[in-house]
């Protein structure tokens, strides 16, 4: 692998601006019609008050303000409209399974490109920029922030997080995951766009119900790395592999290590279909032999 394959750089990163330029980002899942730049079916911090109007037939009941129905004697409605700008969230998964690949990129080089596609396409359309980077040094978090300024600052964040200095000689905590999401739910505020990507190990009972809590209030998008190594061993052969600290060698032949490694495959991709029946939940597979931008776009998360 070349070196862009195995580390990233902050003027490769910010160079990727030019490839979202004439691309839009669009919300995860269209609804009624409110005014501002998005549409969305959450309610809570994602919503502003507008203006208070004199009741008229067929307007709901809940929308009702009793005070100022008091005060005039007359019925009153609340109406509101959606901010024109909404959070976006990038939640970066740096642990040591991250930095595998056969072909392609790393998963976690190949995250950080997802990543700083969706930042350039979240400003380009007016929405702040937020963050959390979790390893197996422990999390790092940033508050949501306007402007190409908060994306140059997220990506110098990605950049010198200590993973590409120490590499795979950490271990992660065996519950990384699921901090990440308690970290995260603390974080996101109703009506924001959260996007996850990692390869999702470690994805247990308690990590599922993080996600579907966290999915009450916020659109989010679950961007599962992988390796096509993952999905079906080479040919028939030994190949030595090294963890960062030690080596050994697998014999590709022997079935029941075959059965083994699709079996785990299998399982994380059905659990995590599973879990984006709900609404707010969103699956988007990435190799790491893919194009980001490609896959971006045949997700139908993009429009011209």
């Amino acid at each position: 692998m070349n070196a862009d394959a195995v580390s990233i750089s902050l003027s490769g990163l910010t160079a990727l601006q030019q490839q979202v330029r004439l691309l839009r980002l669009r919300p995860l899942q269209q609804a009624a019609h409110l005014a501002g730049a998005h549409r969305s079916r959450l309610r809570g911090r994602g919503m502003e008050f507008d203006e208070v109007r004199v009741y008229q037939p067929g307007d709901a009941i809940s929308s009702i303000d009793w005070k100022v129905t008091a005060r005039k004697n007359t019925p009153h409605i609340k109406l509101f409209r959606e901010e024109r700008e909404r959070p976006l969230l990038l939640c970066l998964d740096y642990r040591p399974s991250m930095l595998f690949a056969t072909r392609g990129r790393l998963k976690a080089v190949q995250a950080s490109h997802m990543a700083a596609l969706l930042a350039w396409a979240g400003i380009g359309k007016g929405d702040r920029l937020g963050g959390l980077i979790f390893s197996a040094t422990g999390h790092e978090e940033m508050r949501p922030a306007r402007g190409r300024k908060a994306v140059l600052h997220w990506l110098h964040r990605c950049c010198h997080a200590p993973v590409w200095s120490q590499g795979r000689d950490q271990h992660a905590p065996a519950d990384a995951l699921q901090q990440s999401l308690l970290r995260l739910r603390r974080l996101a505020r109703p009506g924001t766009t959260v996007v996850f990507l990692s390869d999702f190990r470690g994805l247990d009972a308690s990590c599922r119900q993080q996600l579907l809590s966290l999915a009450r209030h916020c659109q989010c998008l679950l961007c599962c790395l992988y390796d096509p190594l993952e999905k079906h061993l080479p040919a028939s052969n030994q190949y030595r592999i090294h963890d960062g600290s030690t080596h050994f060698v697998m014999d590709a032949s022997d079935l029941r290590l075959q059965a083994q490694v699709l079996q785990g495959f299998e399982q994380r991709q059905a659990c995590l279909q599973q879990l984006c029946q709900h609404e707010n939940l969103h699956l988007l597979p990435l190799a790491t032999d893919d194009s980001p931008l490609d896959v971006l776009k045949s997700s139908g998360w993009w429009s011209q």
